[in-house]
């Protein structure tokens, strides 16, 4: 089985969100670079209507595949403003993801879990998509929640949560460098989270003392993180990589570039995908 290589747009934050970069233009720059598959989330549209329209032309001269979208949400709000809105965020992406030939949708379960115990967020959590769960199965888009934030966070709270939801629409989204915000060996929770993997976030993280003034505190855990360029940080992708094809895993595999705002974001990027093609080869 082969792995592919793919990034997703948030790997250009700060250009998308700054004007110098649009979609047309992240597709161009993959492109040219030579990646097989781009990620897009919902939040970087400029003309969203008239960019969907043309997405196919843009992917197709650049010799593209769209690998997955993606959209925010927050379930552990305090604020149902904030809930409903996550609601809305979600439904839309849905019928995008359908819209533009995208087969799964990255979705959050909640930013935060100050205020809520494990159960309780969990309750919440698979609450929410199992009412988003139908129009996914309608529409044919595979929901993947991420190890991202509050919760899920760790590999048996995302199992937890697509137990919870039992659909055959919805799924993980397994970010290699997440797990290290609740304590977490990557590796033995991609051994645990692999079967039910359908999308995969690379990146590369640095682990500091708490105090040291270097990083961020990681939210569930007693020492500092900081993203980094790949193969400059901790985390064992290559080894990972390797779990996900013993299980049966041959989809893509998505660079979520990030790291200091004073870096270059292309030169960030194209220095990863040198490391991350290292990787694949090595493992074949």
């Amino acid at each position: 089985m082969a792995l592919k290589t793919c990034i997703t747009n948030y790997s250009f934050v700060r250009s998308l969100r700054g004007g110098t970069m649009n979609v047309e233009g992240f597709c161009d720059f993959c492109g040219k670079a030579g990646f097989e598959g781009v990620e897009l989330i919902s939040y970087f549209w400029k003309d969203k209507d008239s960019e969907m329209k043309r997405l196919p032309e843009w992917l197709k001269r650049n010799r593209l595949k769209l690998a997955g979208y993606g959209t925010r949400s927050n379930f552990l709000s305090r604020e149902s403003g904030e809930i409903e809105q996550s609601f809305e965020n979600i439904r839309t992406a849905i019928v995008d993801a359908r819209r533009i030939g995208a087969k799964t949708c990255r979705v959050f379960g909640g930013s935060s879990i100050e205020g809520w115990t494990l159960e309780s967020a969990l309750d919440q959590v698979v609450g929410a998509f199992r009412k988003l769960a139908p129009l996914a199965e309608e529409q044919g888009v595979v929901l993947t929640v991420e190890n991202h934030g509050g919760f899920p966070a760790t590999a048996e709270e995302v199992i937890a949560v697509i137990k919870g939801v039992d659909s055959r629409c919805f799924a993980c989204l397994l970010d290699t460098g997440n797990f290290l915000v609740a304590d977490e060996d990557p590796l033995k929770a991609a051994h645990k989270l692999a079967p039910y993997v359908r999308h995969v976030h690379v990146k590369d993280m640095l682990k500091f003392r708490a105090g040291s003034g270097l990083g961020q505190k990681a939210s569930r855990a007693d020492f500092n993180i900081a993203a980094c360029a790949l193969g400059a940080g901790i985390i064992p992708n290559r080894e990972i990589f390797k779990a996900l094809i013993s299980a049966g895993y041959d989809g893509y595999v998505s660079m979520e570039a990030e790291g200091p705002d004073d870096e270059d974001e292309a030169k960030r990027v194209l220095d990863g995908l040198v490391c991350l093609r290292r990787w694949l080869k090595e493992i074949k």
